[in-house]
């Protein structure tokens, strides 16, 4: 009787095995707004936040991940499961995410096809929440209109230009950074004299900080692309 019982459990698992290596896992997460974050500096754990949206078909199971860059948007260029795993490729840039999911949690890391960087780590939440924290301080200027920086990679004597093209109203800032032949667009809020901004491009994450001095005056300035580091000081 033993060795029945055994035989009826083994074939419990052989079954949910197959039910899963045969392509029928649970393949729903919450639609609409999530927040997530990926880890820029694995050492301080420094965090730059996204915001995307889950789209879903009218059965509820989902399509695409678009993110938010202010100016512009990414989508993934599909998804597939597995299991407990979720694969979102973005096609152009050659990366993708694996996350481990639950209905309203998403944990993995950004990967490159090509090996070229490490993983970045990333976390998800579904949910309406902020990118930045709201201290609902009144911004010290505005800073709309087209900027110039000295930029340089954190221990690296060479300086480069960096140009940004702000857009604020109110707290709310959107970016163009033009780094050499990149075009990034970034958004986030500037309360008192601090500056945040964040953005993902498919292929680079990027987190911007800074002290806004007056409206042609900002210091301190720190870009966090992917693991590389670069700080900056930047006119009007």
């Amino acid at each position: 009787m033993k060795s029945f019982y055994i035989l009826i459990y083994s074939s419990i698992i052989l079954s949910s095995c197959f039910s899963i290596q045969t392509g029928r896992p649970f393949e729903y997460i919450a639609p609409d707004d999530w927040r997530g974050v990926f880890v820029t500096d694995a050492t301080t754990a420094e965090r730059a936040p996204v915001l995307f949206q889950v789209k879903s078909d009218e059965k509820g199971k989902p399509q695409k991940l678009v993110f938010d860059n202010g100016l512009s948007q990414m989508e993934t260029d599909s998804l597939r499961f597995w299991g407990d795993t979720l694969f979102a490729y973005f096609n152009k840039s050659k990366t993708y995410l694996r996350v481990i999911y639950e209905i309203n949690l998403m944990e993995g890391k950004l990967f490159f096809e090509d090996d070229s960087e490490y993983p970045l780590v990333f976390q998800a939440q579904s949910g309406k929440f902020p990118r930045f924290p709201d201290v609902r301080r009144e911004p010290i200027a505005d800073i709309s209109g087209l900027w110039q920086a000295d930029f340089a990679q954190q221990g690296v004597d060479s300086m480069q230009v960096l140009q940004f093209e702000f857009q604020q109203k109110e707290n709310v800032v959107k970016a163009k950074l033009k780094i050499g032949e990149i075009d990034a667009h970034l958004v986030g809020n500037i309360q008192g004299n601090q500056l945040y901004l964040s953005g993902f491009d498919g292929a680079k994450v990027y987190f911007l900080s800074a002290l806004v001095q007056n409206n042609k005056s900002i210091t301190r300035g720190k870009i966090a692309v992917n693991l590389q580091k670069y700080v900056f000081n930047a006119t009007k």
